[in-house]
């Protein structure tokens, strides 16, 4: 009889080796190329949808993009305003606006089945 512990480490021993399947490099490479063409639609300077890359790590494939607003993108920000509506910092602000986030990759992990 064969016994297989349903732990930790065993989860990342078989994903390990699903992660090296072609099949699952290419429906990564589909997911990524669905993040790029979102992404694409929100362009104002490229540097969004540029920032994007898809690596392999030891047991996933990661997709992430690496500027350094992401965070701001993808879940919305305030910007702040002085009193004549320009744009200015924290704390000299009179008014804020709420942006709302584009939701690249929220959307897509929803539209591939997630959350």
């Amino acid at each position: 009889m064969i016994h297989v512990e349903d732990d930790k480490k065993t989860h990342e021993e078989i994903a390990a080796v699903v992660s090296r399947k072609p099949e699952f490099a290419a429906a990564a490479a589909k997911v990524f190329a669905e993040v790029e063409a979102l992404a694409a639609m929100h362009i104002r300077t490229g540097e969004y949808v540029a920032s994007f890359s898809l690596k392999q790590g030891d047991v996933d494939w990661h997709i992430a993009p690496s500027t350094d607003h992401d965070a701001a993108l993808e879940f919305g920000h305030y910007v702040y305003q002085d009193r004549q509506g320009r744009r200015c910092g924290r704390d000299d602000a009179r008014y804020r606006t709420w942006v709302p986030g584009i939701n690249v990759l929220r959307s897509v992990v929803r539209d591939n089945g997630g959350f």
